[in-house]
């Protein structure tokens, strides 16, 4: 599912598709990536800015329409301060997953995360 098109009508909704749009093996491969990524911005100020570009930003503006929505909606609060850290919880999630459990992230896994975690912390 391209993230433009995530609109279900529900934070929850939204949060859940964001979490299956890719199958576990793809988000697998993407963790391993990822990590490669992120040990390497370190010594490059170019790579950081380009990682930021192709994976942060994108990743921050579907956060923020997502939010958006469900602010319009009545769903949480504007001034929620857990807003603004909604991507660090996915990220960190998504990331966090293979160092903590030793397994890759999994929709499965994803969306507890989402139930247990972000949602609370967004009152929803």
């Amino acid at each position: 599912m391209d993230p433009a098109e995530i609109d279900t009508g529900s934070l929850r909704g939204d949060f859940h598709a964001m979490a299956v749009r890719e199958d576990d093996c793809s988000m697998e491969q993407d963790t391993a990536l990822m990590r490669s990524l992120v040990m390497a911005v370190h010594n490059s100020p170019e790579l950081l800015q380009e990682f930021r570009e192709w994976l942060i930003e994108p990743e921050m503006a579907e956060i923020n329409k997502v939010l958006q929505r469900a602010v319009e909606r009545g769903e949480i609060r504007a001034d929620n301060p857990a807003i603004e850290y909604v991507l660090h919880m996915m990220l960190g999630a998504f990331v966090a997953r293979n160092l903590i459990d030793g397994l890759p992230p999994t929709q499965e896994f994803l969306l507890s995360y989402v139930n247990a975690v972000v949602l609370p912390a967004l009152g929803a």
